[in-house]
């Protein structure tokens, strides 16, 4: 069952307002939902805040939505102490790098940054990211890259070789954000097993 959306005493005062309702009216509809405590600002910013500290959004995220729902935010900056933002933030990263940990570097300190963003969370936090402490899994890259590589030669072998097979496939792997020195890395290492089966096949 579909919970009823719960409105603040200022949101629900603007509808009766746009429904013409008389001073009297308002005064007389809002007093009675307080008194059977079907509207109840503090325990509704208490909720939103609770909610939105379960999904690990950032300070400016929830101020933004209590704005939007009409609830202080002079109560509300109670409720967000700054060092348990910290320790949220520290929650955010930890689960979003687990989440990307088959992205390659360049990729994952973009979508790490624009996810931070999306969520709330400050520039200055967002800047104290220890990018190297989430990046140390070289090898997860390296298969990763390599199985990229495979799948970009097998998909473009048909249409181009030689130099242009080579920029194709590089243009390919840098627009997934992997690095230019890694590919090229993987890149001599495949043409140089490629020109080994030559030789053999032409010994043979």
């Amino acid at each position: 069952k579909r919970k009823k959306k719960r409105y603040s005493e200022k949101r629900l005062v603007e509808k009766l307002v746009n429904k013409n309702a008389t001073n009297e009216e308002i005064e007389f509809i809002i007093n009675k939902l307080k008194t059977s405590g079907l509207i109840n600002d503090e325990e509704l910013l208490k909720d939103l805040i609770e909610i939105s500290n379960s999904k690990l959004f950032g300070r400016l995220r929830i101020l933004d939505e209590i704005k939007k729902q009409g609830l202080s935010l002079v109560d509300a900056d109670k409720l967000l102490p700054y060092e348990k933002e910290d320790e949220k933030f520290a929650q955010f990263i930890e689960e979003t790098n687990k989440k990307l940990i088959n992205l390659p570097k360049l990729k994952k300190i973009e979508k790490i940054k624009q996810k931070a963003i999306n969520y709330g969370y400050n520039q200055e936090q967002i800047d104290s990211i220890d990018y190297n402490s989430l990046l140390d899994d070289e090898d997860n890259e390296i298969i990763s890259l390599e199985k990229e590589l495979k799948t970009a030669v097998l998909r473009l072998e048909d249409k181009y070789d030689g130099k242009l097979l080579k920029d194709k496939v590089f243009k390919s792997l840098m627009g997934k954000g992997y690095s230019y020195n890694s590919i090229d890395i993987l890149w001599e290492e495949y043409i140089n097993e490629i020109n080994k089966w030559i030789t053999w096949w032409r010994k043979s």
